[in-house]
C-alpha cells in the first residue's frame, strides 16, 4: 500500500473518532436536557400538589374548629404542608339572627369563565314567597372588579338599585380579588347575576347559596395557600354540607 493511502486511511480514522466523539456529546446533552425537563416538571407538580393540599387542609381546620365550638381565626401565619395558609369563617349568612335554625342551604354553580367589562353571568334562584339570604364566595383574576345582584329579569347585565352586600375574605394586600358576597333579595327575585366592571376578568367557580333568612347555623370557611383557595359550608351540629375550590 502507498504511503499516500496510508495517510488518507488514518485522516478518515481521526474524522471518523471525531464525530463519534460529537455524537456522544450530543446524545449525553440531549438525555441531561431530558432530565433536567423531568425533573423541573416534578417539581412544578410537587409544589403545586403542595399548594393545593394546604388549601384543603385549611378549610378542614376552620370546618373543624366551628363543629367543635372552638374559635376559626387563626393567630399568625400557620404553615401546613411547609406552606402559609389563611383561615377565614364569616358569622353567617344573617350575622344579626338570634336563633339556631340547621337548613341545610340549596346552590347552584356558575362555572369560571371569562368576562369583558360589562359582561355578566347569572343563575336562577328558587320562586318562594319567604324571605331568603343568598350568598357566595366569588374570587376572580385580571384587572376588574364585580357587582353582585339579584333581579327578576334574566337578561339583565346591569346591576338594580338593589345591589349584595361585598366585603373582602382576607387582607386586600393578599388577595384584593376575593369577596364574600351576601344578598337579601325580594321575593319576586329569581335570578342572582354576577358582572365585570371596570376592566376584563377571568372569573373563578362561583358557588351560589340560599338558605331561608335568619338561618344562623351556616357558616362559610375559606382556606387559603399560594395562589389557590378553597371554601366549605358547615352547618353547625349537623356537618360541612359544601366544599368548592374557588381560584385553582
Amino acid at each position: 500500500m502507498r504511503p499516500g493511502s496510508r495517510r488518507a486511511e488514518g485522516g478518515m480514522a481521526v474524522v471518523a473518532v471525531i464525530v463519534l466523539i460529537a455524537v456522544l456529546f450530543l446524545s449525553g446533552t440531549v438525555m441531561a436536557l431530558a432530565v433536567s425537563s423531568n425533573l423541573h416538571t416534578v417539581s412544578l407538580v410537587t409544589a403545586e400538589d403542595a399548594v393545593h393540599y394546604a388549601a384543603e387542609s385549611a378549610v378542614a381546620r376552620g370546618s373543624a374548629a366551628l363543629l367543635n365550638t372552638n374559635p376559626c381565626s387563626v393567630a399568625g401565619s400557620p404553615t401546613i404542608n411547609g406552606r402559609a395558609v389563611m383561615i377565614w369563617c364569616s358569622g353567617g349568612p344573617d350575622e344579626d339572627a338570634t336563633d339556631e335554625d340547621a337548613t341545610k342551604p340549596a346552590r347552584a354553580s356558575i362555572p369560571s369563565r371569562q368576562l369583558t367589562a360589562g359582561g355578566c353571568t347569572s343563575t336562577t334562584l328558587p320562586s318562594s314567597s319567604l324571605k331568603m339570604t343568598v350568598w357566595s364566595v366569588v374570587g376572580w383574576r385580571g384587572s376588574g372588579g364585580i357587582v353582585v345582584w339579584t333581579d327578576a329579569n334574566q337578561m339583565a347585565c346591569s346591576p338594580s338599585a338593589a345591589t349584595c352586600n361585598q366585603r373582602p375574605v382576607f387582607s386586600p394586600s393578599a388577595f384584593p380579588n376575593l369577596v364574600y358576597v351576601r344578598c337579601l333579595p325580594q321575593t319576586t327575585d329569581t335570578f342572582v347575576h354576577i358582572a365585570a366592571s371596570g376592566g376584563p376578568i377571568a372569573l373563578g367557580t362561583s358557588v351560589v347559596r340560599w338558605a331561608p333568612k335568619s338561618d344562623h347555623s351556616v357558616r362559610t370557611v375559606v382556606g387559603a395557600a399560594g395562589v389557590e383557595v378553597d371554601e366549605a359550608d358547615v352547618v353547625l351540629g349537623s356537618g360541612v354540607t359544601l366544599w368548592n375550590t374557588v381560584l385553582p
